[in-house]
């Protein structure tokens, strides 16, 4: 008897039938997820061809930096003011460089003079006075021409620099003595910083509010005047000429005074306005 040999089951092929529905709706969902995905992929790349070219993270604007910006024309405004704070004057008879709103005012009529002539019909050409205002229209310096100085003499206070020769004020003292008008007050200089003012053909040495000038011509020497002499200078650059009927004459002294009131800040702009002054 053969030995059972195992059996061997083959089993039949099974088909089942798919639903076409199902297989339908699959595919319309893979193909609009397709879709949807490029659409997306589209919109991406419009969004970045658009930005503008430099524009990223690091450099956006911010408050800070538009604080910034508005902040340039407050800096740069006080170097603008700075730069502009003077304005040049020139006139018919003088020239110069001054602050910005001072203005200043020249004459050639008797209006401007300190001594006019009297006479009936006399008139005047060139310049007979000349005043100076700061930005609040203030008188800081004036010029008046002087047809003619009185005065008496001797001196009862007169002002000594280290280069004021010393037989100066020794005949001021004695001239003053005996002409009966007392004592006479010697301001000495020796070590007193003064400002010293080339002004046209002159120089002015000024402390605080009390121009001083030089009376001799010797340019080794200052010799202050004193009394009368200390309120006239006489320039080589200005003058002014009277037309007394049938007579002319030519005169360049000018009685001068400084603002006695004016504080350093201005005084010091108008030691400049004087020093730039110049003939036009």
């Amino acid at each position: 008897m053969e030995p059972m040999q195992p059996e061997i089951i083959i089993p039949k092929e099974t088909t089942q039938k798919r639903n076409p529905k199902l297989k339908i709706f699959v595919v319309v969902v893979v193909i609009g997820l397709f879709i949807l995905l490029v659409i997306c992929l589209i919109s991406t790349y419009i969004i970045v061809a658009q930005k503008p070219a430099g524009l990223n993270s690091t450099n956006l604007p911010n408050k800070e930096e538009e604080t910034t910006v508005s902040y340039i024309p407050s800096y740069t405004a006080p170097k603008y003011e700075t730069d502009n704070s003077s304005q040049n004057f020139e006139g018919k008879f003088v020239k110069t460089n001054s602050p910005v709103g001072w203005t200043i005012k020249e004459y050639s009529t008797a209006e401007g003079m300190k001594y006019p002539v009297e006479t009936p019909g006399v008139s005047y050409s060139g310049l007979t006075g000349l005043e100076i205002f700061d930005e609040n229209n203030k008188i800081m310096f004036s010029m008046r021409g002087a047809d003619g100085i009185g005065g008496s003499g001797g001196c009862s206070e007169v002002a000594k620099f280290d280069d004021t020769p010393q037989n100066y004020i020794t005949d001021i003292v004695d001239t003053t003595e005996i002409l009966g008008f007392g004592t006479t007050t010697v301001v000495n200089f020796h070590n007193v910083t003064y400002k010293s003012i080339p002004f046209l053909s002159i120089e002015f040495r000024r402390f605080t509010n009390t121009l001083y000038i030089d009376i001799d011509e010797d340019p080794n020497t200052y010799s202050t005047g004193c009394g009368i002499s200390s309120q006239f200078v006489t320039l080589q650059d200005l003058n002014f000429t009277v037309n007394d009927n049938d007579t002319n004459y030519t005169i360049n002294v000018y009685e001068f005074k400084l603002s006695d009131n004016a504080s350093e800040t201005k005084l010091v702009q108008l030691d400049s306005v004087l020093t730039f002054m110049k003939k036009s």
